[in-house]
């Protein structure tokens, strides 16, 4: 049964609400129909407030719970407590100002609103008070029944339990189960039947989950969730909470066994967030005009089962509009043939048809409908598409507009100074010339600039920093040190392009999902060193795990290494990418891990470590490209892997590599 709070995004909708619906709207014409139309399932009635209340009581009369007195926010101006999404402040780890009241969407640690620094309340951006509030705990470290539950639901061979539920229920409990509040400070919600407590309210993880069996104390329960972001709570509270306040309440209540969730969706390439104006609301997708049909399909298209997916608008414009809806139409067709055969064989009055018949819709009376259709698929213009981005698109769209506007001044900046620098190399020169001519009509003699090796000179200087004196030890006056330059050091080879990279074949070895960021991979990656390296890669959303196994790479190697949240990451993938689709660069399945991959005519030299400072990887990656034949070229020489085969990528032509 589907819940949300507030205005929900499409992200809050594919993850419990849309699913659950679809679900709902399978079971109904097979077994579920009549009970669904006989029970009255809502929970804004008196019956719900009475079971919530009464397994809120035999909760604390079978003493699982206790009271506590915790600091919260305060907001003198509301005249509220407040919740943790209605704070913001400076994150206590990272800076970054403007972190929520739960987690930071710079560094993605998670926070209690307490420990903002200058914490602003979100409603009226006064500054909240910490006060002191005594509520109500469930003792969940006493319900350990609980791990005998989950064991049990995740050991059948028929589990009804997602992988991605199953980890993190695993998760909490591996954790260990400590108390929980489970009232809060509002004004509307379940009052809590204790003496001294009539401000407060019930808790969601008790309420909501005896709404669940307020209307049929025997009915299978099947939930359905998005990931939370504090610890993928709403996974937990179902497969963990809620079976601990029904064991507690010791009423034989049927426990949920079917949990299924859903990773996140996000909204381009960031996050959706209704304080920043950022990402597609309910009420907005109503306002765009586009049918509600085609929003369902296209949430479900890439409702996220398993990894994180993006909606995008341009992906949504075309999906809509080419052959996946026709599949879409096809599967339920053929899922729903046989009852949809069966009322029309009802509503024309025969039992049976023949088998093979040369004009089935004959049997049709005319102008007989089963439904009004609707269509499923609807043309976006190319400008509508722009304007519903930009509409939507927040503060992170503006950010990243003005990001890539600074970077094209940078590049013109560099430009201009490059071709600055060859005019003045020019004009000076012009100038040296004419004053040459100049001296010698005057009759000043030239004398000529000798020819001298930098390494003779260097030979000299130290010779005759090895003759010099030195001081007594223990007396005399010390001599200054003379340092030793090697001028041939000048000499050498500064010139920026492709050369100074270090790109070598490597073998993944081993990946994982980072532990602090879900959008990350972690890769052990044989670049034929004596050890794997550690390399981090936003490849998430792009690229499922199971492909990102025991698959050749292309690496840059020479990069200084870098910490992403928290895990060192010693190189890059390198690979195709636009804003849209990102592909992992190909070679050949016969390359060895550690084969150099060179760009003739460009000298391979590559640096030990990029020095950051003179951004040599980002002036050569501004002419790194996959051609229109799909090979890795630097100014339109192509890449080679040992000299000979060229990296390519599987389908991304004209695009940067990054």
């Amino acid at each position: 049964m589907p819940y949300v709070n507030n205005v929900p995004h499409l992200g809050n909708i594919i993850g419990c609400v849309l699913s659950a619906d679809v679900f709902a709207r399978y079971a109904c014409p097979r077994i579920f129909r009549e009970p669904y139309r006989f029970l009255i399932i809502f929970t804004t009635n008196l019956h719900f407030f009475r079971i919530a209340q009464d397994i809120f009581l035999k909760l604390h009369e079978n003493g699982y719970t206790s009271s506590s007195s915790i600091d919260q926010l305060h907001c003198q101006n509301c005249d509220k407590f407040l919740a943790d999404r209605f704070v913001t402040g400076i994150c206590p780890f990272c800076a970054y100002d403007d972190a929520r009241g739960d987690q930071c969407d710079s560094c993605g640690r998670l926070i209690n609103a307490v420990e903002l620094k200058s914490p602003k309340c979100h409603i009226c951006r006064q500054e909240p008070k910490v006060r002191q509030s005594t509520h109500i705990f469930l003792h969940l470290d006493a319900l350990q029944d609980v791990r005998k539950y989950v064991e049990s639901e995740i050991a059948k061979p028929n589990t009804r339990w997602s992988s991605n539920a199953v980890a993190i229920v695993k998760g909490w409990i591996k954790g260990g189960l400590e108390k929980r509040c489970i009232t809060r400070d509002l004004k509307w919600g379940t009052a809590v039947p204790i003496p001294g407590y009539e401000n407060k309210v019930c808790v969601l993880c008790v309420v909501r989950r005896s709404d669940r069996i307020s209307f049929n104390y025997e009915v299978s329960l099947v939930q359905f969730h998005r990931k939370g972001l504090s610890c993928n709570d709403n996974v937990a509270f179902h497969g963990v909470m809620f079976p601990c306040t029904q064991l507690g309440a010791r009423d034989n209540y049927t426990i949920v066994n079917h949990v299924c969730a859903t990773e996140y969706l996000n909204y381009e390439d960031t996050k959706f967030s209704k304080s920043r104006n950022t990402g597609v609301f309910g009420d907005n997708a109503k306002e765009t005009g586009i049918e509600a049909d085609v929003w369902r399909f296209y949430l479900l298209y890439m409702r996220p089962e398993s990894q994180d997916t993006s909606f995008s608008w341009d992906d949504f414009a075309l999906k809509v509009r080419c052959y996946e809806i026709y599949v879409y139409v096809e599967c339920l067709r053929f899922q729903l043939f046989v009852q949809v055969s069966a009322r029309i064989r009802s509503q024309c009055g025969a039992e049976r048809l023949p088998v093979f018949s040369a004009y089935p819709m004959s049997y049709l009376k005319p102008g007989h409908k089963i439904g009004t259709p609707k269509p499923l698929f609807v043309k976006m213009e190319s400008a509508k598409v722009a304007e519903w981005k930009a509409k939507f698109g927040g503060s992170a769209l503006t950010n990243d507009l003005d990001k890539k506007r600074k970077g094209e001044l940078c590049n013109r900046l560099d430009n201009c100074l490059l071709n600055g620098s060859e005019s003045c190399h020019s004009m000076i020169d012009a100038i040296q010339k004419q004053l040459v001519e100049a001296e010698t009509a005057a009759g000043i003699k030239q004398v000529p600039v000798p020819s001298i090796h930098p390494a003779t000179v260097a030979t000299e200087v130290k010779q005759a920093n090895e003759k010099k004196p030195t001081a007594a030890p223990g007396g005399g006056k010390k001599t200054e040190s003379t340092s030793v330059v090697d001028i041939s050091d000048a000499a050498a080879d500064d010139a920026v392009d492709v050369g100074r990279l270090d790109l070598r074949v490597g073998r993944i070895v081993k990946c994982e999902k980072h532990p602090d960021a879900d959008a990350l991979y972690v890769e052990q990656i044989d670049i034929g060193e004596s050890a794997p390296r550690t390399v981090v890669s936003g490849l998430v959303r792009h690229v499922p795990l199971d492909q990102m196994q025991n698959r050749l790479v292309v690496v840059l190697c020479n990069l200084k290494p870098a910490k992403m949240r928290g895990v060192e990451s010693r190189a890059m993938v390198m690979c195709a990418s636009t804003p849209e689709k990102v592909e992992i660069m190909e070679v050949d399945p016969s390359a060895q891990p550690g084969t150099p991959v060179t760009c003739p005519p460009y000298t391979h030299r590559p640096d030990a470590q990029l020095n950051p400072k003179k951004k040599i990887w980002e002036t050569v990656a501004e002419d790194l490209k996959v051609n229109a034949d799909g090979y890795a070229v630097w100014k339109d020489c192509p890449l080679l892997v040992g000299g000979s085969t060229k990296m390519t990528a599987p389908t991304l032509r004209g695009v940067p590599i990054k």
